[in-house]
């Protein structure tokens, strides 16, 4: 994957809020790295936090196949709204 500053925004929200998958290790940088195009997608389109919410919770359910958590989910939508806010406003 290209390395974007929006990618790398939305790669440190994803290593800092979520994981889905509980190891209790370190991950690596491109755990979630198949995940952010289309997550960079919804946030340029002004996509709402629930479409995120949606979005995530098929991720883990479907595609990781692991029992979701809407809650942890729910806060890193709003994670990631809040940081692609601040990096744009001030672009």
């Amino acid at each position: 994957m290209q390395h974007t500053d929006d990618s790398v925004l939305v790669r440190k929200v994803l290593l800092e809020n979520w994981e889905p998958i509980v190891c209790n290790e370190i991950l690596p940088d491109d755990e979630y790295d198949i995940y952010i195009p289309k997550l960079i997608a919804f946030l340029e389109a002004g996509a709402s936090r629930e479409r995120i919410i949606d979005y995530l919770l098929f991720v883990e359910g479907v595609r990781m196949g692991v029992e979701t958590d809407h809650e942890r989910v729910a806060k890193v939508a709003h994670n990631l709204i809040v940081a692609w806010k601040q990096r744009h406003a001030a672009a």
